[in-house]
């Protein structure tokens, strides 16, 4: 991984920052760090979706779908 995590003032993951990061070209996997320690890793930009309000994340890992709450992501970084 490299570079610091982007986050708010609050600790929190801008929702902003993270689309831009998912959004770039070309495509690196990030990593979302949850609170409860797990580490989900976005590897293909056709593995992930928002929710029209874009406060879920939904990521496909195999045959699993992982839905996150956006405002609980910790930190997110780049593979370098």
């Amino acid at each position: 991984m490299t570079g610091a995590p982007l986050a708010s003032e609050d600790g929190r993951v801008s929702s902003d920052a993270l689309r831009e990061q998912l959004q770039r070209h070309p495509f690196q996997p990030v990593t979302l760090m949850l609170p409860s320690g797990k580490a989900v890793t976005i590897k293909n930009p056709e593995l992930y979706i928002f929710s029209e309000t874009g406060r879920t994340l939904i990521v496909t890992e195999g045959d699993r779908f992982i839905f996150v709450d956006v405002a609980t992501i910790e930190a997110f970084e780049t593979a370098s």
